[in-house]
């Protein structure tokens, strides 16, 4: 069974941070409670001891979607104890390379709350001075504290990401609030932005008054969508797929040139397959062939650290078809292109033989022009949120929910 909806608290939703959709295969709907805490545990250890372990990413989710808030305080304690049972199942060498702070946590937190977590990731995890660079508040539509916001830049971050609301926010209060975020030394501004026919006369304007690095395109279909894409072209922007678009010096625009753009359960990276660790209620996490949620409702998780045991509440581990599916959407999402050979070399299959039905679709795709067969890679020439998102559905066995 997947998350237990019995709870006198609001409705589960995915943390924010998740990328929607084709991150997470298979889907939340494939996750059972048979799977707990101790199965986490067994795939961090194989993760450890592998001979290059994969690099690590972490985001706090701030549980603030329950009917009753936790506070500040409250938060910050569930959070430290939770810090040290993750900080002692991975090795102290292996260097925290991406940190997300999401909601509540970036926008309320005081200064002393904000120390006092960087001082305990500094206790439970090797913290990287390169990977700085890609630590990132995750503020939806709130605004920071000033003040803790300038300590959150001095304590490392360097990048802030915005959501914009088409018809509420005007370019000139979405400009203050970009400006006092550069203000306090923040490096780059994303903007996750929903492709309304209404605001597509003001883009122009938006993208000259915050210069954002990135804009990523929410999921509302409609004619819209390939306006905004053109303004975005024409204004300078890349459109690496799934609608994110970002600038030609932009990290992960530099990645997909070199071929090192990757995706993974918080979207594209330039980590190669990195360990994601969830922490705080209904944090997803996904290790190896492995993903887990912890336990959504907050006093049940915080009762599970009260008790010292990981707030594990479910999961699912991925049988080899499943992985092999998963491999392929990455490489669509990523790569623009099914490497057909090495998938063969790499899983012992013939590629259309093991694949038949996907493609025979794969023709009728190739006569729309959205994809190119050879005889070692089929090569994707489409980049939109829509085409992407059908090409890896037609690698979907589970007939997972794709929103």
């Amino acid at each position: 069974m997947g998350p237990s909806n019995d709870t006198d608290e609001a409705a589960f939703s995915l943390p924010l941070v998740v990328e929607e959709p084709c991150a997470l295969y298979p889907g939340l709907e494939a996750f059972s409670n048979e799977y707990d805490a101790d199965d986490y545990r067994g795939w961090v250890e194989q993760s450890n001891g592998d001979p290059l372990p994969a690099p690590l990413a972490l985001y706090i989710h701030d549980g603030r979607s329950h009917a009753r808030p936790p506070s500040a305080a409250q938060q910050l304690q569930a959070v430290e104890q939770e810090l040290r049972l993750q900080g002692r199942l991975f090795d102290p060498d292996r260097s925290l390379q991406q940190l997300i702070l999401a909601g509540s946590i970036a926008s309320e937190w005081g200064e002393e709350h904000l120390e006092r977590l960087i001082l305990l990731l500094q206790n439970s995890f090797h913290l990287s001075g390169d990977g700085r660079s890609s630590w990132c508040l995750c503020l939806g539509a709130q605004s920071p504290i000033p003040a803790s916001l300038s300590r959150l830049v001095q304590l490392g971050f360097a990048a802030a990401r915005l959501e914009v609301a088409p018809g509420v926010d005007r370019t000139d209060t979405l400009a203050s609030r970009v400006g006092m975020l550069r203000e306090a030394g923040l490096q780059q501004i994303f903007l996750d932005m929903e492709p309304v026919v209404e605001w597509l006369d003001q883009l122009a304007g938006v993208l000259a008054a915050t210069v954002p690095q990135r804009v990523r395109l929410g999921a509302r279909t409609g004619a819209a969508r390939a306006d905004y894409a053109e303004l975005l072209s024409q204004q300078g922007y890349r459109n690496i797929g799934l609608d994110w678009f970002v600038r030609p010096e932009d990290p992960l625009s530099q990645a997909q040139d070199a071929g090192r753009l990757h995706w993974s359960l918080l979207g594209y990276t330039a980590l190669r397959d990195p360990d994601v660790i969830g922490i705080g209620p209904g944090a997803l996490s996904s290790v190896g062939e492995w993903y887990g949620m912890n336990e959504p409702r907050w006093q049940r998780y915080r009762s599970l650290l009260a008790q010292d045991q990981l707030p594990v509440a479910c999961g699912v581990e991925l049988e080899p078809d499943d992985a092999l599916r998963r491999e392929i959407m990455h490489m669509i999402l990523a790569d623009a292109c099914i490497r057909v050979s090495a998938i063969e070399e790499k899983w012992g299959i013939g590629f259309h033989r093991f694949f038949a039905g996907e493609s025979a679709q794969l023709q009728a795709f190739e006569r729309q022009g959205w994809v190119e067969q050879g005889d070692d890679a089929i090569r994707v020439l489409v980049s939109s949120r829509d085409s992407l998102t059908a090409l890896c559905r037609l690698f979907d066995r589970r007939g997972v929910s794709w929103k």
